[in-house]
């Protein structure tokens, strides 16, 4: 349990190292990866930098 003393926050060492061997994070981190992978294909799909793609032609009115 963090306390309070004088504005600064006490954290116990078990307690500073339960984040960082949570498996969620592992878990958070791949998700994010390829959620930005797919991400990055669609921009590069949008600008016809992918191989056998154009760009959007603009549209005249």
């Amino acid at each position: 349990m963090t306390g309070n003393v004088q504005g600064k926050k006490v954290e116990t060492p078990r307690e500073a190292t339960q984040a960082e061997n949570s498996p969620d994070t592992f878990i958070i981190l791949t998700v994010s990866l390829i959620a930005l992978f797919i991400i990055g294909l669609g921009i590069f799909y949008y600008f016809g930098l992918l191989p056998g793609t154009m760009p959007p032609t603009p549209v005249q009115q």
